[in-house]
């Protein structure tokens, strides 16, 4: 079933809440027994998958994709969105936990959980990122792009494995806007060369276009998902997502574990309490440090541009055989031009090795004669002074 294929936004809101209100009851009506301790496992773990399908229908009512709540305005999938829905989830399900667990152990004010203040803080940073990540690339977005340089790294993110084209629109309003396009001998539009070269309406391919500095999906590709967002980086991978990624996904779960066990502590307990959860777990100070590090790190990374302006002379890297059959000579020929360029590319490459071999083997025979001259100059030093206390003596007898 296509999920996006209901005609109404209202449509899939009715069907939402039609999903949502059973699996709220469901979860409401899940009590753990309060003579089993280890049952509120039972209740965090429903609460937590009962929280992420509520998210993710709500990202399917108004994205109609499921995985809306983790998709940003450049129709990819978000980082700063998937861990800030992650944080989201954690901390509901925990909550919605400790209510249950209260309530059924007789507690007249089951939501009297203390939440610490480091946890605030977190939420805090990811909200902050999240919303800081959106600045930026709103800021990117109205820079304008490099015709070619977009082009080029199509081209190289294609080569890598990325399956992603261009229209034939985008590749019109671009040459339009962008002499670069445009081969220095002839006016005829360089867009042949990007026809030949196969990232021009590619079936089954995904297509990408510049909105601004940043890169527009036709769809998420969860490929590109540690990819650039920007039209100089969408051929690289992104260390500060990385980062942020492995960060992240190493607070979570020691955060979820710490959860789990201050639950079944609090819930084992006989006196001071009555077995009631007081609250969430405290978060340690330099769990809180990575992740503010790790968060300033992405948004500095992000900060900084990766994109050529849109006047810079960049020069086309779409293969020589391409650019020959613009200008219509046949593909045998185009081909064995290609080929001999390629074939005094890779002897030029082993020349420069050679020279950089020489030039290694040089260096080291100069340094050889400096210490040669020195332990020379040290000998005759060393010769001088033994042979001058008998010369002296013999000027002095004479």
């Amino acid at each position: 079933m296509n999920l996006s294929s209901y005609p109404t936004r209202l449509g899939r809101i009715g069907i939402l809440l039609i999903i949502a209100i059973p699996i709220i009851l469901f979860i409401s009506l899940l009590y753990p027994d309060p003579r089993q301790p280890n049952s509120i496992l039972w209740t965090w773990w429903c609460s937590l998958l009962g929280s992420a399908i509520l998210i993710f229908l709500f990202g399917w009512g108004v994205t109609g994709r499921p995985s809306g709540a983790w998709i940003n305005n450049q129709n990819q999938y978000s980082l700063t969105q998937v861990q800030l829905v992650t944080w989201t989830t954690i901390f509901v399900a925990s909550l919605i936990t400790a209510m249950l667990w209260n309530r059924i152990k007789g507690s007249t004010e089951p939501v009297k959980i203390t939440i610490p203040g480091e946890l605030w803080a977190l939420l805090g940073i990811s909200v902050g990122t999240t919303a800081g990540s959106a600045l930026i690339l709103t800021g990117k977005k109205n820079a304008s792009p490099n015709a070619t340089e977009f082009l080029n790294n199509v081209y190289r993110a294609k080569t890598q494995g990325l399956n992603v084209s261009v229209s034939e629109r985008t590749l019109e309003e671009l040459s339009k806007t962008n002499r670069n396009l445009r081969t220095p001998e002839e006016s005829d539009d360089y867009a042949e060369s990007y026809h030949a070269a196969g990232i021009v309406d590619t079936a089954n391919a995904t297509m990408v276009s510049p909105a601004g500095q940043a890169v527009q999906y036709e769809k998420p590709l969860i490929e590109a998902f540690f990819a650039g967002d920007e039209v100089g980086a969408l051929h690289f991978l992104d260390i500060g997502k990385v980062q942020m990624f492995f960060f992240t996904l190493v607070v979570v779960l020691a955060y979820s574990a710490s959860v789990v066990s201050k639950f079944l502590a609090d819930a084992s307990k006989t006196v001071d309490g009555g077995g009631l959860i007081s609250g969430f777990p405290p978060i340690d100070q330099s769990l809180i440090v990575l992740i503010a590090i790790s968060h300033a790190g992405y948004l500095t990374y992000q900060g900084v541009s990766k994109s050529a302006s849109a006047d810079a002379q960049v020069h086309p890297i779409i293969p020589n055989r391409a650019g020959v059959q613009a200008r219509g000579l046949g593909k045998a020929e185009a081909q064995q031009i290609s080929d001999q360029i390629n074939d005094m590319a890779f002897y030029m490459r082993g020349v420069h090795s050679i020279l950089r071999e020489l030039e290694s083997r040089l260096d080291a025979l100069e340094e050889r004669r400096g210490r040669i001259l020195v332990d020379i100059e040290s000998r005759v030093g060393a010769l001088e002074k033994s042979i001058r206390p008998g010369h002296d003596a013999d000027e002095t007898g004479s």
